[in-house]
């Protein structure tokens, strides 16, 4: 395996980020919520989170659809 990727968070950091407990966010992320993981290419095990992936799916989550299409 290459070198840590830099700038990631983890399952852990992404629950403590949401304030939710690390098992839901498990769950959340097993039924597609969240934001894009980064995975090992070559076992394709998540790596972590880019942290501007989360501020991006936070930034969305937050504008409501009409702000999303229009803005």
């Amino acid at each position: 395996m290459s070198a840590p990727i830099p700038n990631l968070m983890t399952v852990e950091q992404l629950a403590e980020h949401y304030g939710l407990a690390k098992k839901t966010i498990q769950n959340k992320l097993t039924r597609g919520w969240g934001p894009t993981p980064v995975t090992d290419p070559d076992t394709m095990q998540v790596l972590g989170f880019e942290v501007e992936e989360v501020t991006r799916f936070d930034r969305i989550n937050k504008q409501t659809r009409k702000q999303r299409l229009y803005a």
